[in-house]
């Protein structure tokens, strides 16, 4: 979406930034962040919690995730700061951005880590937009007792401890201003990432060299100006092909090479926040609307609109209309992704009548905007559309604090070509956990017929965007190609000893795919692991073994292109995973991550059903060190295909340099193996890579 005079200037602004970014930032200009806005989120127990009800306070804020192992080691720091500090000078709010897929894990990870500091709720992130754009995990911010933020830090390696405590103990001895002589100040935040890519021939095989030969250059600015309660955040993004592929995507990704991908403003006062431009929205756990940050698959969208909240002591209300906006260029394939438009319209409440006790009921109307050819032949004039309805019971410190429970229920009609569709959609989800001292054990159970929120076609993918991410009850780089018509159930068991230092787990999984359809395929999916923390929780050595099998229920033949007979496994995984980190003093980490699938695939020939065997995996040997980055090696594999033109084997060197207190470097020469990689249930088809990128991110 060009805009003329406004992207013209913002351009001008890029490049103003481009030149400030080649010089050194002193420290001083770096921490000087201004006042931080003000915002709600729900705690574990259900409360709401405000950051100005901190004030006075030094508040550090970090962002992280279950899946994040370095989140855990820098949370497990602030957690001890935070309990040996005397008094209540300092707070840590560990907010959480855990979407559908790991949401349920979140209250027994923090059992079991034993955390008392505040754990805040972020699954839209919408918190994350406006203080950490880039959407990284692990990232602090640093708040004095003023509520101006002081500083910022992405990542975490146990070599940072002395400079964090330096830091916490030099705010604590800050002693705030009075309150009578604060004044309204204006503050702006910017965070800029600058990426150039020159690709060569990655050895994908096939006739088709879309994907080769050819130089990116990609810069996203992200800019945040805040005066008191009111705010305003934008994104522009500008690429440049050199040399681009000639498929239409990439055509018209070149065309449109300037964009204002996201602008909003914010205004709060006392329990209102109104949102006006792009904002993320999602109901319950993610079944009827998940329209969340979400940057790693490429798929980041927003309702470009307005939105109502009002957050009072027992209840919530939220309303809220726009069109769905997506990021212009697909991050993954690097094709330019059309605005879908799709108008999206909901309004939800919650309600807390008493602690520990949350009900939640919500209503989403859909209209779809893209209209087929047989629209047009049959003279249809009604879009696409559905409504969904919902809610959720939630439950926490049931059983003297031992039980938490959360039920989930929707129900959907949906309209297509005038017409409306028999059977309405229907989910159900259900999570219980449970913990027993030193065990916790977690269920969840998910049910959906016909239930699927879908808007008009990704240009880039040539498939239907999707406006709904529910849980997949799968780890979250397991492979899940349908969310639509499922019933399953997972079991996972944890058990903590030697003072929280050694956690063991095991997993079981049974999904139902299709489980009244033409063909059910069954997934069963098992796991053991164990984590042990030593030298004082600064080093780790972790592993995890499992093994995943598909095989259809019917005599009919033919899932996905892949057949076999009923009863017989057309797909089965074996996985190994190995994480080892050794802390080497002064600052040092030799770190080792490895991951190992041994595939089966059967498929038919003309000889009849036939099994081909392959292995696929990568395996990461780095040097950490503090304060000024790493050095690690990736070997990356895998023998599904073979024949000339195809790389079984690769082999990548990757430098990551912190340049200044403001400013780092990743550069990533080589090759990286390609293929399906799935993050939170959303699969994606990454293109190999064989060339040189670097990716330099400056913040001031």
């Amino acid at each position: 979406m060009g805009i003329g005079s406004v992207a013209q200037f913002l351009r001008f602004l890029f490049f103003l930034v481009l030149a400030g970014g080649s010089i050194h930032i002193p420290t001083a200009v770096a921490a000087e962040g201004g006042p931080v806005s003000d915002f709600s989120l729900p705690s574990l127990s259900g409360s709401q919690v405000r950051l100005s009800q901190y004030q006075g306070k030094v508040v550090v804020i970090s962002f992280w995730a279950t899946w994040c192992k370095p989140c855990a080691q820098e949370l497990d720091f602030l957690q001890e700061l935070y309990a040996n500090q005397e008094g209540d000078d300092l707070v840590v709010l560990a907010i959480s951005t855990d979407g559908p897929e790991t949401f349920a894990e979140v209250r027994a990870f923090v059992k079991r880590k034993g955390w008392t500091m505040p754990v805040l709720l972020d699954p839209e992130g919408m918190v994350a937009a406006v203080l950490n754009p880039r959407f990284a995990q692990p990232f602090s911010v640093y708040i004095d007792r003023m509520g101006s933020k002081v500083s910022e830090q992405e990542g975490f390696s146990t070599g940072d401890i002395p400079k964090i405590t330096a830091k916490i103990e030099g705010l604590l001895a800050q002693s705030a201003e009075p309150q009578g002589t604060q004044e309204i100040a204006t503050s702006t935040s910017f965070t800029n990432r600058f990426v150039t890519e020159i690709h060569g021939d990655n050895q994908n095989g096939g006739a088709s060299t879309l994907d080769d030969h050819y130089g990116l250059t990609f810069n996203q600015l992200n800019g945040l100006v805040t005066h008191g309660d009111l705010s305003f955040q934008f994104r522009f993004n500008s690429w440049f092909f050199s040399n681009p592929p000639v498929a239409d995507q990439y055509v018209d990704a070149e065309r449109f090479s300037d964009n204002l991908e996201r602008i909003s403003w914010q205004y709060q006062v006392k329990g209102m926040t109104l949102t006006g431009g792009d904002f993320y929205q999602q109901f319950g756990r993610g079944i009827a609307l998940s329209i969340r940050k979400a940057d790693e698959t490429g798929l980041d969208r927003a309702v470009r609109g307005a939105r109502y909240r009002y957050s009072g002591e027992r209840f919530q209300f939220t309303g809220f209309a726009g069109a769905v906006n997506a990021r212009n260029i697909d991050a993954i394939s690097q094709k330019f992704v059309e605005d879908p438009h799709d108008v999206l319209a909901g309004t939800s409440l919650e309600l807390r009548p008493v602690d520990g006790t949350k009900i939640g009921l919500f209503a989403l109307s859909t209209t779809v905007t893209e209209r087929s050819t047989v629209h047009d032949i049959l003279g249809i004039e009604e879009n696409d559309h559905s409504e969904t309805f919902g809610g959720f019971l939630e439950f926490s410190g049931l059983l003297d604090d031992k039980l938490s429970l959360y039920l989930e229920a929707d129900i959907q009609n949906r309209t297509k070509l005038g017409e409306e569709e028999e059977g309405a959609g229907k989910a159900g989800y259900l999570v219980a956990d449970l913990n027993l001292g030193s065990y916790t054990l977690l269920f969840e159970g998910l049910y959906m017929d016909a239930f699927e929120q879908r808007g008009s076609t990704n240009t880039a993918l040539s498939q239907s965007f999707e406006y709904n991410q529910p849980p997949t009850l799968e780890r979250i780089d397991q492979e899940v190609f349908n969310n639509r018509d499922v019933a399953g159930a997972r079991l996972r068991l944890e058990g903590s000893f030697l003072n929280r230092k050694l956690v063991t787990y095991v997993n079981a999984m049974l999904r139902m795919m299709e489980p009244y359809g033409v063909q059910p395929v069954r997934q069963l999916h098992g796991f053991v692991g164990a984590e042990y923390l030593y030298d004082e929780g600064r080093s780790r050595l972790g592993f995890s073994a499992g093994y995943r099998v598909e095989h259809n229920l019917d005599e009919l033949d033919g899932v996905g292109g892949v057949f076999s007979q009923a009863g017989e496994d057309f797909k089965a995984t074996r996985h190994f995973d190995l994480d080892y980190l050794q802390d080497l003093k002064k600052g040092l980490a030799l770190h080792l991550l490895s991951t190992v699938e041994l595939r089966s695939l059967t498929s038919p020939t003309a000889e009849g059903l036939t099994t081909h065997d392959y292995i696929r995996g990568s395996t990461f040997l780095g040097l950490e060190v503090s304060q000024f980055g790493g050095l690690t090696f990736e070997f990356g594999y895998d023998t599904q295909k073979s024949g000339p033109g195809v790389a079984n084997y690769f082999l990548a060197g990757i430098l990551a340099a912190e340049l200044n207190h403001s400013s780092s470097l990743r550069v990533t020469a080589g090759t990286q193996r390609g293929g399906l990689k799935c993050i939170a249930g959303v699969c994606r088809d990454y293109p190999g890579f064989s060339g040189l990128k670097a990716e330099w991110i400056a913040r001031f």
